[in-house]
């Protein structure tokens, strides 16, 4: 509602946090809470945004943020599971090879 709002028209961000909706929150319970809490609370004030420009760019800075937050997260996450893993796997090459002499 309020992405929408601030966005005031179909954008890649929108389409984002909406498959983010469905896909990650929908599937846990406090994600679940989150998304009923905001169905109440989004349709009430979401249409204050329309008609205040200066309020739809907070919100497109907002949106840019956790996007690039969520979109950050979600690569050093996987940069650090392949160097721990790369880690790992040396860590027991290494104590092979010392067993084998």
């Amino acid at each position: 509602f309020f992405f929408t709002a601030g966005f005031g028209r179909n954008h890649y961000i929108i389409d984002y946090f909406q498959s983010f909706r469905d896909n990650v929150l929908k599937k846990t319970f406090l994600g679940r809470a989150f998304v009923k809490f905001y169905y109440y609370v989004g349709p009430k004030y979401a249409p204050w945004l329309l008609d205040k420009p200066w309020a739809q760019k907070i919100v497109q800075v907002i949106a840019y943020v956790l996007y690039g937050m969520i979109k950050y997260i979600a690569f050093v996450a996987a940069l650090v599971s392949v160097l721990v893993g790369v880690v790992l796997f040396r860590k027991l090459r290494g104590v092979e090879s010392y067993g084998r002499s």
